[in-house]
């Protein structure tokens, strides 16, 4: 249709910058699109902003303390209810949270299994200040990975990718190194997956939060957990978008939508 053809031209190119606000958001709402296609082949450097800092996870924790709830947007608002399925309140296990950057992940979590073993890694920056708020609070089994050799020293019984898979130069070389360290369960959430295409990958642009620029991948469906004895144990849309694909060419992405899956690994 011409709307989309119209808007996949303004705001997959430079020209988004001199549409005033208003209308911007006029233009994305109503046909409800959050992405455009790109003619990149691969993500731009330093592609993924960075939201929170040292006085937000403060005010995360001094919230979460009134309150003993989740502060913070999950991409995935079921995993508590999943864990409670897969391990008993006082079970010792190993969580692994890739690109985690909210406290509250960590908070929830101990409260609803106090010996859990939390490990997170995200970019420098938000490593840092997990660090700090680790210092100042004295969290006790919180786990910072400053980078990838930290990370593969250990092993995890259940690894969280939540919305952040599609954001990663390299996932599938990533994943193929993570999954040897995972005994138990992968959780990947709110991915675009597809199931079949003429690429494996398409770079797009998100757009329902500009000004803020970010790309990212649409993914065919992820057969390295295969090739790692993997199995999938659900594969179901993310209900926390309802997002519009109409402005792509479905024909070269059969079955696009916005995917929570579960994995676990098969002996």
């Amino acid at each position: 249709m011409l709307k989309y053809f119209i808007t996949n031209k303004i705001f997959s190119s430079s020209l988004d910058k001199m549409v005033p606000g208003y209308f911007r958001k006029k233009c994305l709402k109503i046909p409800n699109i959050c992405f455009v296609p790109t003619n990149f082949n691969k993500l731009p450097l330093n592609n993924h902003p960075i939201f929170s800092s040292i006085t937000h996870h403060k005010n995360i924790i001094s919230i979460f303390n009134n309150t003993q709830k989740e502060v913070t947007f999950k991409s995935y608002d079921n995993l508590i209810n999943l864990l409670n399925k897969k391990y008993k309140h006082n079970e010792e296990f190993n969580f692994l949270d890739f690109g985690g950057d909210q406290i509250d992940q960590y908070l929830i979590l101990k409260k609803n299994f106090p010996n859990i073993n939390y490990f997170i890694t995200n970019q420098n920056e938000i490593n840092n200040h997990f660090k700090e708020i680790k210092k100042t609070y004295n969290f006790k089994n919180l786990f910072i990975l400053s980078n990838l050799d930290e990370l593969l020293i250990n092993t995890y019984d259940f690894a969280n990718f939540g919305s952040v898979l599609q954001y990663i130069d390299g996932y599938d070389e990533l994943l193929n190194k993570i999954l040897t360290k995972v005994n138990g369960y992968v959780l990947i959430t709110a991915v675009h997956l597809y199931q079949q295409g003429v690429r494996a990958k398409h770079v797009v642009k998100q757009v329902n939060l500009l000004p803020n620029k970010l790309y990212l991948y649409f993914i065919e469906f992820i057969k390295i957990f295969k090739d790692c004895n993997f199995n999938v144990v659900f594969s179901e849309k993310n209900k926390t978008m309802d997002i519009n694909y109409k402005n792509f060419n479905i024909k070269e992405m059969s079955d696009l939508k916005y995917t929570d899956i579960l994995f676990k690994k098969n002996y």
